[in-house]
């Protein structure tokens, strides 16, 4: 795969599930990301963009810009990083495809928010500060007959003369629902917006970038089944119970090229998956070196003191109600293995795990990626027939402990298939035999994606690095 149809494949749909997993995402080295804990600012408080007091408190996905002609750019840049949020609804699409091919003027400053609302799908509202100024009548008009051709409503506020309103300017309001305008109305009409949701008043001043974007991550359900398979889908309540809020912050440099800064807004709730990161030391991240070319997605974690994530990972589960199943397997593999699950990571010194897809010349495999720290013979020969590590190294062999990364880290962290592994450079890769083979076989990791993403035009850097909760690293990279 070129890294030009690489970066076409990073589609809205993978950057969202970038940004639920986020922030705490670390890629090569630097820091460009931040988990924070609710500050305890009061619901309904305006600490952010101003005109986000327009947005409806159902929002699910809330982009936000100062600079209209920063949102058009981005939204229709072509690699379709953003742009394809709104591939759903044709018309709305067509509308914002035909704001960038026209010259907006005046209007090129002016704020500007684009909601999305569930209503069986995920419907877009757009909101312009058009203030009070003569200046802008003929670039509104413009923008207006835009909006009629795309067969979209459209309703102008005065918001000053609305008595419960806390905007004094003047709004454009354009959705493909008149519902949509009608509650983003009565929702301003009344006061109420987004910022009465709860945490939204921390996380709305984080990002600062040319483009804001918002995630709530208790609506995760409903933007995966409005962009994913079924299947896909239902690994949603992971990310629902992730954090409650996720930021990214949007920077496109003079060259086109997009970076992305994450935030997380999480309580201290030990159903929030964000809490399993606490007091457990990140990792040098070196998983890209492990991984192809033509890798699709990689998800995994790097902690240099894995027993303490393992520990807080079984607080959560506590919280989330599934503590006794996890207890039944870990017995069940006690009694297969004579140690335990936790033991068999401390013995390894396990510094990193990461679950990836990639194209080969087959179809598409998986593969599990186990960084070893320390190498443990005992463990590491278990059913195979060597008797040295030397003989496992690139060799397909048995793999003993079907199940464990999925039991101690996570069920993301599992396959379908973990009958074989082999041994390379200090990485344990567990698959399917088809999968595992060609990483023995074949020449896959000559132009790996360390090397591939140097170049590439879009670069995710999202990791925490916060004096309260320091080194903290969680990966989750789709490609």
């Amino acid at each position: 795969m070129s890294k030009k149809s690489l970066i076409i494949c990073i589609t809205a749909l993978l950057l969202l599930m970038a940004a639920v997993a986020v922030a705490v995402v670390h890629l090569y080295s630097g820091t460009s990301g931040e988990v924070q804990f609710s500050t305890g600012a009061r619901a309904g408080s305006v600490t952010g963009p101003k005109i986000l007091c327009a947005v409806p408190s159902d929002a699910a996905i809330i982009l936000s810009s100062r600079n209209l002609s920063s949102t058009v750019d981005l939204l229709n840049d072509g690699r379709n990083v953003l742009g394809a949020v709104f591939d759903g609804n044709k018309n709305f699409r067509e509308f914002l495809r035909s704001l960038g091919d026209m010259s907006l003027k005046s209007l090129e400053g002016a704020s500007n928010v684009i909601s999305l609302h569930y209503s069986g799908s995920l419907v877009p509202l757009f909101v312009l500060d058009i203030g009070s100024s003569a200046d802008t009548t003929s670039a509104l008009r413009s923008v207006l007959a835009v909006a009629n051709k795309a067969s979209l409503e459209s309703v102008i506020l005065n918001c000053k003369s609305l008595p419960g309103s806390k905007l004094s300017t003047s709004l454009l309001l354009i959705s493909p629902s008149e519902g949509i305008l009608t509650s983003s109305q009565r929702h301003i009409e009344s006061g109420t917006s987004v910022y009465d949701r709860l945490y939204f008043s921390d996380v709305a001043p984080l990002p600062s970038g040319h483009l804001a974007m918002y995630i709530a991550n208790d609506q995760t359900n409903r933007i995966m089944s409005s962009y994913m398979s079924r299947k896909s889908a239902s690994h949603s309540d992971f990310f629902t119970n992730f954090c409650s809020w996720t930021a990214l912050s949007l920077e496109q440099d003079s060259e086109g090229n997009v970076s992305v800064h994450g935030y997380l807004v999480s309580d201290e709730d030990p159903g929030n998956f964000v809490n399993v990161l606490k007091n457990s030391p990140g990792s040098d991240i070196q998983a890209p070196g492990m991984l192809p070319a033509s890798t699709i997605y990689a998800v995994g974690l790097a902690s240099s003191r894995i027993e303490q994530y393992i520990d807080n990972y079984s607080r959560f589960l506590d919280a989330v109600k599934h503590l006794d199943s996890y207890r039944s397997k870990e017995q069940a593999f006690r009694s297969a293995h004579k140690i335990g699950a936790k033991q068999w990571a401390s013995r390894l010194k396990v510094r990193e795990v990461v679950k990836a897809g990639f194209r080969s010349l087959d179809g598409t495999e998986e593969v599990l990626l186990i960084r070893v720290g320390k190498e443990d013979p005992e463990i590491l020969l278990k059913g195979t027939e060597a008797s040295t590590l030397k003989e496992i190294e690139k060799t397909v062999h048995p793999y003993a402990y079907e199940g464990v990364t999925g039991l101690l880290f996570g069920e993301e962290l599992s396959l379908e298939s973990e009958e074989v592994s082999t041994y390379i450079g200090g990485w344990l890769v567990v698959g399917s035999n088809s999968a595992v083979s060609t990483y023995v076989e074949g020449d896959i990791l000559t132009q790996n994606l360390k090397t591939l993403m140097g170049g590439t035009p879009l670069k995710l850097f999202l990791s925490p690095r916060r004096p309260c909760c320091p080194g903290r690293d969680f990966q989750a990279c789709p490609l």
